[in-house]
């Protein structure tokens, strides 16, 4: 028996005619078989056994085509098994039929999805693998910045100044990761001469990551303004208020929410002889996997929860900043 890629089927037969031992003739009969069963369309189909190469944070799609060279039969898409992380559009059967496959890549491996297509008379076509390599992705650098802004008045040099005090505090993380990747502070300080308008001089400071000891805190209000952003490549953040933003990137995105207190410390040495201002700040930051909510049923997207605090103390006395320190208090 001989097979034709186009589903015919040919094979030969011969009758043979005897009387008693001897054959007297014989006759060859070709039979010509057509089988008209279905097969997977390259393209729109991705060749079968092909491996898709992606990197984690992206989404995969592609369609999935099946036809039936007998235009008066339907044909039915399905798959022996999907990966988690993987959805496939609802089948309606046609001629052709097709379905839209979606990956979201979210963790690193290898993993391979396999589709069937039937026709309605139990012809099937010959399975057909795709496989799916997911690769680290480079880091997306996320960048939050926090500010807040004092202004008080001083005498130097028999001259009265304003002295604007801007204290900035930025972290940077890999929005794939969730992880730190560098935190630092900055103090830009500015005399103003009130009554000439002109700025006497400016200066940017980095104060030391050291611990303050400090006791008999009393909360005070502020008087001053903080504002808040949040920034990653390729995007821009979404402003809810000066306390709250959403940065996003692909499905991956980061909400921040900004708690602001004030205090007024005793400096806690041995001699305690100077009073401090603490300025703690609290974020709290939401990553979450927004590809989840689109998955049957719904998942929750929630990657993780992350809670940090940036503590900053002025001495009331000299007005200068002796530390800003960052601290992840828990996950």
């Amino acid at each position: 028996m001989l097979f034709d890629p186009l589903c015919l089927y040919s094979t030969s037969i011969t009758i043979e005619e005897k009387r008693g031992s001897s054959v007297i003739g014989k006759v060859m009969v070709d039979f010509l078989i057509n089988i008209d069963a279905p097969s997977f369309d390259v393209p729109p189909t991705p060749a079968n056994g092909f491996t898709f190469n992606i990197i984690v944070g992206v989404t995969l799609p592609f369609v999935v085509q099946c036809s039936d060279p007998n235009a008066a039969d339907t044909v039915t898409i399905g798959h022996l098994g999907l990966p988690p992380e993987a959805t496939l559009s609802p089948s309606v059967p046609g001629n052709p039929a097709s379905r839209i496959f979606s990956f979201s890549a979210i963790a690193l491996g290898s993993t391979s999805v396999t589709f069937t297509c039937t026709d309605n008379k139990g012809n099937s076509a010959t399975p057909h693998t795709i496989n799916i390599n997911v690769t680290p992705a480079p880091p997306r650098v996320v960048k939050t910045v926090h500010a807040e802004k004092h202004n008080f008045t001083t005498v130097i040099d028999g001259l009265p100044f304003v002295v604007d005090m801007t204290i900035i505090g930025e972290i940077y993380e890999d929005l794939n990761t969730q992880l730190v990747m560098s935190e630092q502070a900055l103090v830009v300080t500015c005399l103003t001469i009130p009554d000439q308008a002109t700025v006497h001089e400016c200066s940017a400071t980095v104060p030391p990551p050291d611990v303050v000891p400090v006791s008999n805190c009393v909360e005070v209000p502020f008087n001053g303004i903080h504002t808040m952003d949040t920034i990653v490549k390729g995007s821009t953040s979404k402003s809810i208020s000066q306390e709250m933003n959403t940065v996003s990137k692909g499905f991956l995105a980061k909400t921040i929410h900004v708690e602001k207190e004030v205090f007024e410390c005793t400096f806690d040495n041995v001699d305690p002889t100077d009073d401090v201002r603490v300025d703690l700040v609290l974020f709290t930051e939401i990553f979450e996997n927004l590809s989840k909510v689109t998955q049957n049923p719904p998942q929750d997207p929630t990657i993780k929860t992350a809670f940090l605090s940036f503590r900053c103390v002025t001495s009331l006395e000299t007005f200068e900043v002796q530390s800003c320190l960052f601290d992840q208090l828990f996950d």
